[in-house]
């Protein structure tokens, strides 16, 4: 894995997701709310199907309180990177799926 924010594959995920292909390099963080919002949906359920509460998850997955409570609310200042921690931690994977219906000869 490169520098972060320079893996490429990462950035064509994440160009992916917004539905567009951006230069993110030239960008501080980009906009994920649309995007995250069902991973945010995603991770709550699986948090609240194993009786964690957010303060028993983000301390078992090693980061704040408030993270994972902005986390489940979309919040696009946390990182791409303290996302897949939690999904880690709970089993869970982010699935591209292309839109592109192939054309049967």
């Amino acid at each position: 894995m490169g520098k972060k924010g320079n893996d490429p594959e990462t950035t064509e995920i994440i160009d992916f997701m917004l539905g567009k292909n951006a230069d993110l390099t030239h960008q501080k963080r980009p906009r994920l709310t649309e995007a995250r919002s069902p991973i945010a949906s995603a991770i709550k359920k699986e948090r609240v199907i194993r009786g964690y509460t957010q303060k028993d998850l983000a301390r078992k997955v090693g980061i704040g309180f408030d993270t994972l409570r902005r986390m489940e609310q979309g919040d696009e200042t946390v990182s791409l990177a303290l996302i897949q921690k939690v999904l880690q931690f709970l089993d869970l994977e982010i699935a591209v799926i292309s839109r592109i219906k192939k054309i049967s000869e």
